[in-house]
């Protein structure tokens, strides 16, 4: 069973629906869709969620599979696809930080000149590249360590630190721009 080629396997699953072809397939692909997914997510738990949608999304759709390009480049397609989408209702959504009560984003983002000043950085921080939106995100509304960021990027803690810093300067640079347009 194991010598099945891809194509066969597909056509079992689609003739049978047998749970021991579906395992196989799993089993063949399940470390290339959390790779991919952990490559453009950059975060392990949610690679891991989105891994499992790309399959229910793959065995959905594993009718329209049709041999124009090889098996595996079709399911690395839809696995990118589906992040990509992720990504962008991720960039949809609003931030929201988790702050400490004395401290609001503005301060920790040095947006503000006055202290504890609620501002909605969510329009500026939408405008920032995806990389900094990803740190930012993880630092200061998910709570990831340094330490723990360093690992997760596969950087050192240095580097860490000096991305915080240039993701937040950018941050501000956008706020100001914006400021000084409304002035």
């Amino acid at each position: 069973m194991r010598n099945l080629t891809d194509e066969e396997l597909v056509r079992f699953i689609l003739n049978t629906s047998e749970t021991k072809y579906i395992n196989l397939l799993h089993a063949r692909y399940k470390e290339r869709i959390n790779t991919t997914c952990l490559f453009w997510l950059k975060d392990p738990e949610l690679a891991a969620d989105c891994t499992q949608d790309v399959f229910v999304k793959l065995f959905q759709k594993l009718g329209t599979f049709n041999n124009q390009s090889a098996f595996s480049t079709w399911v690395t397609a839809i696995a990118r696809n589906y992040c990509t989408d992720k990504l962008r209702q991720q960039k949809r959504q609003p931030l929201h930080l988790s702050l400490d009560e004395n401290r609001t984003a503005a301060d920790l983002l040095g947006l503000s000149e006055v202290p504890h000043e609620v501002i909605d950085v969510t329009p500026y921080f939408q405008r920032l590249k995806l990389e900094d939106q990803q740190i930012l995100h993880l630092k200061y509304e998910q709570e990831v360590k340094l330490e723990d960021l360093a690992v997760h990027l596969g950087i050192t803690l240095s580097a860490v630190k000096m991305r915080l810093k240039r993701a937040r300067t950018r941050l501000k640079d956008i706020y100001d721009q914006s400021d000084a347009s409304r002035l």
